[in-house]
């Protein structure tokens, strides 16, 4: 099941394929108005989970240093790579569709291969352990529709990995170049781009896709090295509860002015940073203690949308971000949440924005619905970060 490939090499048994099953309990048909009539679409929302046993293959690189031994070095080297006792690191394979923006392989490609001039300074990747598949024989694909249960269905989709060539482990702002963090949005950008045209012309149309950064080990970092992913579902089946909720929030606004759009962030008392193309905020209702999120300045709907001169923009900003939530001593094991439209739902309203959540332990109580608990104020919050912020943009103008 590596790289998302079922066949006749791989595969053995059920046990071992990617399954996706929503739970009964909470899954509701999706309804849209349009021209005045209630339509119910033959698809759902609300919890799911996606199952798949070559998750837990992963290797979690824990003492990895500047120089150390990791996987994507293979790769970049194009060759195996031993750690000091002799054990395999990496076999120097992959699966790259886009080097920088420039497309490599198809995003349905099956054909593993070591790669000799990877010339970007970020790559997008194939995962070599995704929660979905890409590709099944005919054959074996009949056999698993026709033996898994009914409350069971293929997880099918495309996992993308997108890593910095220079090896670089967080957004510290001393340390890496912001055309770096640039790179890593565009190709991760361009990776998204080609695999929605590559299913489009496999008749593949409603495609929900979640990008997000996993950085450090307790918010789900595998490797060390900086990287972003995206979930690529192609099952057409719907959306997840979450996604549903700020599709009926946004299309509440369609008639009206888009909140992102006007919002002054408690007069202003929540914002945090703004910049020619980005605002970013503490939100009232957090999810997490110094739960940040930021959105583009004008009304964008889709990652793809956006320009470098954004990216490089979003890069500085988020370093800032970052380095002043260091200096308050804020859990360094963070996730970066993108939230965006699904492709195909063209008549849904949308803004784009992303959501910061610091690492943080959470109660029972916070489990058994979806609510949190906080115990800071986000204009405390906002004033704090603003404070450290200014001191440093007017350093760096020093």
């Amino acid at each position: 099941m590596q790289w998302g490939i079922i066949s006749s090499h791989s595969f053995s048994n059920l046990k071992k394929v990617p399954i996706k099953r929503w739970d009964p309990l909470s899954n509701v048909p999706i309804e849209i108005q349009d021209n005045g009539y209630n339509i119910v679409l033959p698809k759902i929302y609300g919890h799911y989970s996606y199952i798949s046993p070559v998750r837990g293959k992963r290797a979690f690189v824990v003492d990895q240093k500047l120089d150390g031994n990791d996987a994507f070095k293979a790769v970049f080297n194009a060759k195996p790579l031993y750690d000091e006792e002799g054990n395999l690191v990496g076999d120097g394979f992959g699966l790259i569709i886009c080097d920088g923006s420039r497309k490599v392989d198809d995003p349905f490609s099956i054909t593993p291969r070591r790669y000799h001039e990877i010339k970007a300074k970020a790559v997008t990747f194939i995962n070599r352990y995704p929660a979905m598949a890409r590709y099944v024989e005919q054959g074996i694909y009949d056999y698993i529709i026709n033996s898994l249960p009914s409350n069971s269905k293929l997880a099918y989709g495309v996992n993308l990995v997108t890593v910095s060539k220079d090896y670089f482990d967080s957004l510290e702002f001393e340390t890496i170049p912001d055309d770096v963090i640039s790179a890593v949005f565009q190709s991760t950008q361009a990776g998204i781009k080609y695999v929605v045209e590559e299913a489009n012309k496999k008749g593949i149309k409603n495609i929900p896709v979640s990008p997000f950064f996993n950085i450090g080990r307790s918010v789900g970092g595998s490797q060390r090295r900086l990287h972003s992913q995206v979930y690529v579902d192609l099952n057409e089946d719907g959306h997840g509860a979450r996604i549903e909720m700020y599709l009926k929030a946004f299309e509440k606004m369609k008639n009206r002015e888009c909140h992102l759009c006007t919002s002054e962030h408690g007069g202003g008392t929540r914002t945090v940073l703004k910049t020619k193309y980005w605002t970013f905020f503490a939100t009232g209702s957090p999810v997490r203690n110094y739960h940040l999120r930021f959105n583009p300045n004008n009304h964008y709907e889709r990652l793809d949308e956006l320009s470098i001169k954004q990216f490089d923009d979003l890069a500085k900003s988020l370093k800032l971000i970052w380095s002043a939530l260091n200096e308050l001593d804020v859990n360094r094991h963070r996730n970066i949440i993108i939230n965006t439209k699904p492709y195909g739902y063209e008549k849904a309203n949308f803004h784009l924005f992303g959501d910061i959540l610091p690492y943080e332990f959470v109660g029972g109580a916070e489990m058994a619905d979806d609510m949190r608990v906080a115990r800071l104020l986000p204009e405390n919050v906002a004033e704090s970060l603003k404070t450290i912020i200014q001191k440093r943009i007017i350093h760096s103008k020093d």
